[in-house]
């Protein structure tokens, strides 16, 4: 095996039950785990080869450093922590999220709608994290509600999933890879077939778990005697025996490593917990869940309000007229049409009056430039909304204000009614311009209950729903940007409880 390429067909997943000859036991991997083996080997390792190309993690890092220069998301939710995976080994959140179609998506459209220089050649990592992505969800479904990839596996759609997974599982198979090994201070390296280097775990055990899993689902849903609806293949992962491990180190405190007495005695209080309840023919009612002390041990202090500092007293100052749009990169239009998109979605839904959300839309007399809604086309699968020119523009406007004031308080801005402020200073710097031709002479009818025109409540509703997102966004990279060593450090130094 170790000079051959080994067949799908070949791959034993399977072995005779020892306790009734007649049936057999398949072995399954958790397809979560098995993704962080997958991120690892990418990672780490170098030239690795798969249909005619090479898979790399320096694309994935050059989507997280464009992503930090611009402070935009291209729709995914690759992060810090996604990058610099070492420090949180045990997040398996964090390699489903790299491994995801939203990334694979973000680097096409560097390469094939910006040009991007440095993602020429990355055909073969975004067709990577698309087919791993569509094996884990058909490896990954939930909810017999879903559809597609996520959707359970049954009779009907079995002949089109079964047809994928063995064809991933042989090209998987067939990848190679550089390993280096150290030999008396000499460096050898050899071009291998994974499956028979020292990395063999993540492609073996996507093979094997892509095997069994069809063949139980196949018995399950094809056989004579009550066959099965559908199949959720989320229920051969070991997520419950988790969070029985996760509620035992609950009891712990702070000791992590606690020993024989100490687990018998978690054991004894955890089945108390499960099996002690209040009865209803007592002489009073329960009021509060189990386990709650009414209004708590300690009396709460109310958190301190953050301290405002010195407010700008004219906004209008940090929204120049020479502001242009040559003073961003295509990348930043995009992610910011998109955001209109997502703004006109919500808003859709909220504003009472139809004739505005229908100006929020896309029209002919007010559309986006071609060059802004590249990323929307790039992610568009039936869901998404085309905003018009005009919510791009002021959410253009409000997200300039927003920058410079996070530049004046050197972090996150504590100003009074921000929405209210910017919302006004957009509106003067929008004052003789055509906005919403669309909605011709709408704009102007007056609102008896609000006390301002329609033109004002949808401003004020978009830069609202606007701010929202960004400061959410900016709040999240802002508790991030420090290091904690706590994920590090937790196997060095073992906390104990003071007896």
């Amino acid at each position: 095996m170790a000079g051959e390429t080994p067949n799908y067909e070949d791959i034993i997943s399977c072995f005779p039950n020892p306790a009734n000859s007649s049936k057999s036991v398949g072995c399954i991997f958790d397809m979560v785990h098995m993704l962080k083996l997958w991120r690892n080997l990418i990672a780490s390792c170098e030239n690795i080869k798969w249909e005619g190309g090479n898979v790399s993690w320096k694309y994935i890092v050059r989507v997280y450093h464009l992503q930090d220069h611009e402070k935009f998301v291209a729709a995914n939710k690759l992060g810090r922590y996604h990058i610099d995976y070492k420090k949180h080994k045990m997040k398996a959140k964090y390699a489903a999220q790299v491994f995801s179609i939203s990334v694979a998506d973000t680097i096409d459209f560097c390469r094939m709608d910006l040009n991007l220089e440095e993602f020429q050649g990355s055909e073969a990592t975004s067709n990577f994290l698309r087919k791993l992505d569509q094996c884990f969800d058909i490896l990954n479904s939930k909810n017999p509600a879903q559809f597609g990839n996520k959707g359970p596996l049954n009779a009907e759609n079995f002949a089109q999933k079964s047809a994928f997974l063995p064809e991933f599982s042989q090209s998987i198979l067939c990848m190679t890879y550089d390993e280096k090994r150290t030999r008396k201070g000499v460096v050898d390296i050899k071009t291998k077939l994974i499956c028979t280097g020292s990395r063999k775990r993540a492609v073996l055990g996507t093979v094997v778990t892509v095997k069994s899993v069809l063949d139980t689902a196949y018995r399950m849903l094809f056989r004579e005697e009550s066959p099965h609806k559908y199949v959720l293949t989320y229920r051969f992962c070991q997520d419950l025996l988790e969070l029985f491990f996760n509620k035992v180190r609950g009891r712990c405190g702070r000791n992590n490593n606690p020993n024989a007495v100490e687990f018998k005695n978690i054991m004894k209080r955890i089945w108390h917990q499960n099996l002690l309840k209040s009865t209803s023919t007592g002489n009073c009612v329960v009021r509060c869940d189990e386990g709650e002390v009414p209004g708590g041990l300690l009396p709460l202090r109310s958190r301190p309000k953050p301290q405002i500092l010195e407010d700008v007293k004219d906004l209008s100052l940090l929204l120049p007229d020479t502001y242009g749009l040559n003073d961003t990169t295509q990348f930043y239009k995009n992610c910011l049409a998109y955001i209109a998109g997502n703004i006109t979605r919500v808003l859709s839904q909220r504003l009472p009056c139809q004739s505005c959300v229908e100006g929020l839309l896309r029209h002919d007399l007010d559309p986006l430039r071609e060059n802004e809604r590249l990323l929307i086309e790039r992610k568009q699968r039936g869901g998404l909304f085309h905003p018009c020119r005009s919510v791009y523009l002021i959410i253009e406007k409000a997200d300039i204000i927003l920058k410079e004031l996070i530049k004046i308080h050197n972090g996150p801005p504590r100003v009074s009614n921000l929405d209210l402020r910017i919302s006004q200073t957009v509106l003067k710097k929008l004052v003789g311009r055509n906005m919403f031709p669309h909605l011709s002479t709408h704009v102007l009818d007056f609102d008896a209950e609000d006390g301002e025109s329609h033109y004002g409540t949808l401003i004020k509703a978009v830069i609202r729903q606007f701010l929202k997102i960004r400061l959410f966004d900016y709040g999240n990279r802002f508790r991030r940007s420090t290091v904690s060593l706590r994920h590090s450090l937790t196997k060095q130094i073992v906390l104990h409880r003071n007896e």
